[in-house]
Formats: structure tokens, sequence, C-alpha cells
């Protein structure tokens, strides 16, 4: 462990856990550190103590607070500053995207709207700047960082601050600097000024480097590549480069000349400020593909020049095997298909991710239920968040021709909304736009929104075109924000969020009483609160209270299908099964596109015996949300069931091949591939299964199944440690022939008034001995249940 580490950790231990070195440059070495007030991880840049006491601390922080002071959704904050023990420090939010740089080297030059796209947001960030008299002064891709969809711009102000706080930018001071080998700027993006060494920089110097670095997105290197910086430096001050459309002619001339008038050589020559050429570059981010310089009028009049089509539409809807009453396509129809990403937060602080969340799942939600439109389901659109994934591999993994991807900043009473829709086959955009709304407008904005999607897929809508698309059922911003932080916490699927979601969507509906989805929330909270050891109200009362939730839900709102799939699985629950059907059945025909309303009717009808049924129904989940863990799960299971043991075995190896840490997905596998006495991969899961639990045996009882001598004492342990386990303990005593002990457990378990009632689903999946079934005492146990 280095000293320099060592000695940061001690300087700022009352404030933050310095935790590694990330990396260093020619000013400073950058690390990670959780800030222990506000709960965060953060990056921390440390400045070479030999330019610290060259630079003097008091001016430099000066300086520096002078940046901090810049607000901008593509601007990376200052968190903090100071001096420590001799150390310069500064503190911003840590990113675990890539840099630019990171792209370019593995990617080479962008494609043009990507291009567009990213560059205007750094333009945007610049005119912010700019306007208030900062300058960057090191413009380039490194310092560009990528944060989903959307950049911001790192280290704004510090070359600034370095300079004027050395001697107060005195000649003599730039020689000091020169001295220990530290350069303000970077020479391949370095307007002409600086390589002559003026000191009279202006924001004109941002726009060169700008320019440079927009040259290199677009021809793959910079203006002047070379790997001698004098020859670099001189080239900026006495060559003219070649233009961008010579380098790569399919890029359009008004970009090419919008980039070359960035880098002339002369100050006045250039762009007098970014506004000039910022509404040029945004219209050039949001045009389509045949009409890439439409003006910003006409672009949010714009629709997509070619209809969006999913090539395997027709197979996808499983038309032989769906009874439902889903509007199936006619034969060689084929559909628009659509992911809604989660919005990024980009508010200071942050502390708006379930504002962003929520956002997304309305439009999500809402898109879903217009029949001619197929949406990927929340579980594997959100499973994308925070990961700095190419657009193209999204749809390619969840099957859908476009992506809606988008952030929003959320300032007091005032929202920023950025959303933009992308063609997945080949990068380009269809649609964008910025709001700049107050917070009561958002349910205007999502409609806008859910609006443009529709006009650019040429989704025709079947109640007109007058027809609503996003029905919010509050108008009550109050009750709304207390519904989205209920659905965030609820997502999480923890005991303690769980817990506070119930108390975010009771606060909804004491604000709004009428609003159902916030009642349908509230019953999918206590619904869960049973099987994930809500321990606060009993069993029977989370389920009273789900009920009433639900049919509060339904009494606001009969159309509401999410309502119905609550209360299906509330009477699920309670071992009405005419009742479960009807509700199950009216969910998905008020909302067909629902994957978890055809997840629940599916494991439902396993249940009831109509087991092909039940495995169409889970199969239409799966497709309608690809990568949940859940539904792929059920989906094995219920192969199980139906005795299709190869294909259980194949749908196992695809689903922890996507979610390898997902415990209970290793758990059915161990359980699975034990049964069918395939020992080294049954040990190899549960050995997975044990170490994602915590369990100290992870070392010990794998290695126990893979000994044939030892295998029974083994299986005993586990069945006597996991007894409550309900799958566990029946498939392992039937396993070691204990019959006897499996019988009792299970009249135990299903006669006992106030336990959990587990579903008739669970059941038939969860006892699949034949022998077991076939025993007249568990016959006697189906007939209690009216399933015999």
């Amino acid at each position: 462990m280095s000293d320099s580490l060592e000695a940061l950790r001690a300087a700022l231990a009352d404030r933050y856990d310095v935790e590694r070195e990330l990396g260093s440059g020619g000013m400073a070495t950058v690390y990670l550190a959780r800030d222990r007030k506000h709960e965060r991880q953060v990056a921390i840049k440390v400045l070479r103590p030999e330019l610290t006491e060259t630079l003097g601390a008091a001016r430099f922080l000066r300086e520096v607070s002078i940046a901090a002071n810049l607000t901008h959704p593509h601007i990376l904050p200052l968190h903090d500053s100071g001096e420590a023990d001799g150390l310069l420090y500064y503190v911003m939010p840590y990113i675990e995207g890539e840099s630019l740089r990171s792209k370019l080297f593995r990617d080479g030059k962008l494609p043009v709207q990507e291009a567009a796209r990213l560059l205007w947001q750094v333009a945007d960030a610049l005119s912010y700047a700019h306007s208030r008299g900062i300058v960057h002064r090191d413009i380039k891709p490194d310092n560009v960082l990528l944060s989903g969809r959307n950049v911001v711009i790192a280290d704004f102000g510090i070359a600034r601050a370095v300079s004027q706080a050395s001697d107060a930018g005195a000649t003599a001071g730039s020689s000091d600097l020169t001295k220990l080998g530290v350069s303000i700027g970077t020479p391949a993006y370095m307007p002409p000024e600086q390589a002559a060494g003026e000191l009279n920089i202006d924001h004109r110097a941002d726009i060169y480097s700008f320019g440079a670095m927009a040259f290199e997105l677009l021809t793959g290197n910079p203006p002047f590549p070379s790997d001698s910086v004098q020859a670099i430096l001189t080239a900026h001050l006495t060559e003219k480069p070649k233009s961008v459309s010579e380098h790569q002619p399919s890029i359009p001339s008004e970009l090419s000349d919008l980039v070359m008038k960035c880098l002339a050589k002369l100050r006045a020559d250039r762009w007098d400020s970014v506004d000039q050429f910022l509404p040029q570059l945004e219209a050039l981010a949001a045009a389509d593909t045949v009409a890439l310089m439409a003006s910003r009028t006409t672009r949010n009049r714009v629709t997509a020049g070619a209809t969006l089509v999913f090539l395997a539409g027709a197979a996808w809807w499983f038309a032989n095997t769906y009874s439902g009453q889903r509007e199936l396509p006619q034969a060689g129809e084929s559909l628009a298909s659509i992911a809604v990403l989660p919005f990024s937060d980009l508010s200071e602080g942050g502390g708006n991710e379930f504002f962003g969340d929520g956002l997304a799942e309305e439009l999500l939600n809402s898109l879903s239920k217009l029949g001619r439109l197929r949406v990927a389901g929340r579980t594997s659109s959100f499973s994308f968040k925070d990961r700095n994934e190419d657009i193209r591999s999204i749809g390619e993994q969840l099957n859908v021709g476009s992506v809606l991807d988008g952030s929003v900043r959320r300032a007091g009473n005032r929202i920023r909304i950025t959303a933009q829709l992308i063609n997945v086959t080949d990068g380009f955009q269809l649609w964008s736009e910025t709001y700049d709304r107050e917070l009561e407008d958002i349910f205007a904005v999502q409609e806008d929104v859910a609006r443009a999607i529709v006009a650019a897929l040429e989704v025709e809508l079947s109640g007109g075109a007058d027809t609503q698309i996003v029905i919010h059922g509050t108008d009550e911003v109050a009750a709304y924000n207390s519904y989205l932080l209920g659905r965030f916490h609820w997502n999480k699927r923890a005991a303690a969020d769980l817990v506070t979601a119930a108390s975010h969507f009771e606060d909804a509906v004491d604000a709004d009483s009428t609003f159902a989805a916030a009642w349908s929330g509230l019953a999918d909270s206590y619904i869960l609160f049973p099987p994930y050891g809500v321990e606060t109200v009993s069993w029977e009362e989370a389920i009273d209270r789900a009920e009433r939730a639900a049919r509060r839900a339904i009494t606001a709102d009969s159309n509401l299908a999410e309502a119905h799939a609550s209360l299906g699985i509330v009477l699920d629950a309670r071992w009405d099964w005419e009742g479960a059907e009807d509700e199950f059945s009216k969910a998905i025909a008020l909302n067909a596109g629902y994957p978890t309303a055809h997840q629940w009717y599916g494991i439902f009808l396993v249940g009831m015996n109509r087991v092909q049924e039940g495995l169409a129904e889970i199969r239409l989940a799966e497709e309608l949300d690809p990568l949940s863990p859940i539904i792929g799960t059920w989906v094995a299971l219920a192969l199980d069931v139906a005795g299709e043991t190869e294909e259980a075995t194949d749908q196992f190896e695809k689903i922890l091949a996507l979610h390898p840490g997902v415990g209970v997905i290793h758990r059915d596998a161990w359980l699975h591939f034990l049964r069918n006495s395939q020992y080294e991969p049954a040990a190899l899961h549960l050995q997975r299964y044990l170490e994602l639990s915590g369990s100290e045996m992870a070392a010990v009882w794998p290695a126990g199944v893979l000994d044939g001598e030892a295998r029974t004492a083994t299986l005993r342990e586990i069945a006597t440690e996991f007894a409550d386990d309900f799958k566990m303990s029946t498939d392992l005593n039937m396993i070691l022939g204990e019959e006897e002990t499996a019988l009792r457990y299970l009249e135990s378990r299903l006669a006992a008034p106030n336990r959990l009632r587990d579903s008739a689903g669970a059941l038939r999946a969860y006892v699949l001995s034949e022998d077991l079934r076939n025993n007249p005492r568990f016959r006697a146990l189906l007939g209690n249940m009216r399933l015999d």
C-alpha cells in the first residue's frame, strides 16, 4: 500500500473512507472514497505535492469555489475541496461509467447522431458555464464522462484555478508550472493562443478544443495526429486540417462546417459563442435519418422515416398456445417494439432517482396498454440501469426495435426532463425533446412524450388520435410523488423496503383517496409481506389489508389491470380459485402487455393442473419481460411439472447465465439437478446458493453431495437445517425416501389456519415426486383445497 494512500486516509479520516487509487494524471491522483456523512461514493482528486507548494492553497481553493457554484445536468459538480496535512484536494461524485476517451479507444469514431447528441450535451454545459464567466481550458474526451446515455464534464474550472493560483497567473508562475512538467491544456485539443503561451485566454479557447474533440468523434482521429507534442502544437499554430467531410464524406456538410468554424486559427473567425451553434447542433442530434438537418419546429412534427418493425412479431405472440383475449396480429403483420429505460437522475446532490424511475415506469405501463405496440417489461428494461451499454446491444437483448432513454433534473418545484427515442438498428435518434416545466406539469409532459413515441413509431391508437395515453388517476402532485416513492421501494423487494413502500402508498391514498394505482400498490405491498418475511402483521392481516386495498383500487378504476391482478393473487392465496381466475382474466383482457398478470395467471393454471396452459402463459410473460429472473425461473419450474426435464435444464442454464447472483435460482437449480442424479452441477449450484446466503456450510455441504458415501448424511443435515423451506424440505425428504416426514410437514403446513397459505401453483411446482402425488394422504390434502 502506497505511502500517499495512507497519508490521504489519515488526513481525511474524519470525513471520508478512502478505498483505493483510481488513476493519476499530470496534475493530480484520483482516489475512490466513501463520503461518511452522506453515505455515497465520491472521487477525490489530490494535487501533486510539488504542485501544491507552487500554487498556494488559499488562492487555489478560492478559484475552485467559483467553479463549485456551477449547477448544470452535464457538469460534474464539486462537492468539497480543502487542504489537509499539506494535501490539496477537491471532491466530485464518483461516476461508474467510462470516459469518452475509453469509448473512442474501444469503438473508434461514433455514428453521426450519437456524436451529435453527446456534443450537444457538452455544448449546452459550455454555454451555461461561459454565461457565468467560467472557461474550462481543457476540454477533451478524457474529461467527458458517460453516465448512462448522458455526459458530464469533469474538472470544470480546475485548469483555470491552477493557472490563476500560480502567482496570480503571472508569467513567472507559468514558468514554475512548466518546470514541474505541468501543462494547462492538452496538446491534441489546445487552441493556438494557448499553444503560443498567451495569458489572455477566453471562452473561445473552449470552442476550439470542443471543435478538436468533435473532429475526433466524427473521424476517429484528432485534427493533428502525431506522436510529437511539438509537432502537434506547431500544427495548431500554422496548419489547417482537412475538413471533417473530406475524412468522412457521409457526414453532412452542415455538421462539418460547424466543426471547422470552431477550429479557426484566429479567435475572431470562430463562433462568437456556443449559443450561436447550439440550436443547430441540437437539431442535428434530434433529426431523423432522412432529414438530418430538420429545424426544431419541423422536428417536433416529424415522424420516423420508416416504421420500426419487430421481425419476429407473429411468432412472439404464441398464437397457437395463447387462449386469452389479446388482440392478435393477423398473418404477416408485425409490431413496433420499444424498451423504456429508467431516466437518469441528474439533480444536484441526487435524491430523485425514484422520480426518474417512476417517470419511466409510468410511460412503460401506459405504452404497454396500446394494442399495436410491444413493450419490454419493467424488470428487463430496468436491468440496464446504471450500465453504460450500447443501445444496439440493449435492443438485441430485449428483442426490440427502439429504445426510449432520458434524464430528469429536479430543483425545488422545477423539473427538466430530456427524452430521446433511438432506433437500435442504426443508433439514430427518431425523436428527442427537452422539457423545462413546473412540477405540476409532469402529467402533461408524460402525455407529450407518449404521443411523440406513438407518432414516431406510427402506432395507430384504437380510440382515435384524441385518445389519452397516460392516465395517472390523480391530479394531486403530492399523491403522485408519494406513489412514485412507493413503487421505487416496492421494486427493491426487501422486507424493510416493502414496509417503507406501504407507508408511501398510504400517504398517496391519504392525499387522494380515489387514486387507484396507489391503492393497487398498497395491495401489492401487503401481498409480499408474508413471503418476504415482514412480521409486523400476521399472514391473515396482511392478506386482509391487501384485499381491501385491491378492491378500493377497482372501485376507483375498474379498468386498472394491475388492480385486478392484485386481487387475483389475493384470492389465489385464499384458495378462491374461481374468483382468482376471473380476476386474472380481467387483468389480461384490460392490459395484455402486463407481464406480471401472465406470470401470476400461469402459475395459477399450473396449480389447477392445467400445466400446458400455465406454461404458455408464463412463457408469454417471459417474452414480455425476457430478463426477469423470477419469470425465467418459473418457466423452468413449470417445465419440471410438465415432465420436460431436458428443457427445464436448458432453461435453468439460460436464466443462470443472465442472473448468476440471484440465490433463489441456484436453490431451485440445485434441487433440479439433484432430483436427476446430476451431482456435479447440483453441488455447484448448492455452493453458490449457500455463498449468496452467507452460510458457513458453503465449504462443507457441496463436497458431501459429491461424495457418494457422505451424500445421504449430508442431505439429511440440509433437510433438517431447511425444514421450513417448503420446496427444499419436500424435495430432500422424498429423495431420501422419507415420505412420512414429507407428508407430516405438508399436512402441518397446509392445515394450520394461521400459517401462510401457499398457492396452488407453488404446491404443484414444489411437490414433483410421483410417489408423493399419488399418496392418499396427499390427495386428501388436495381435496381439502378443492384441487382434486
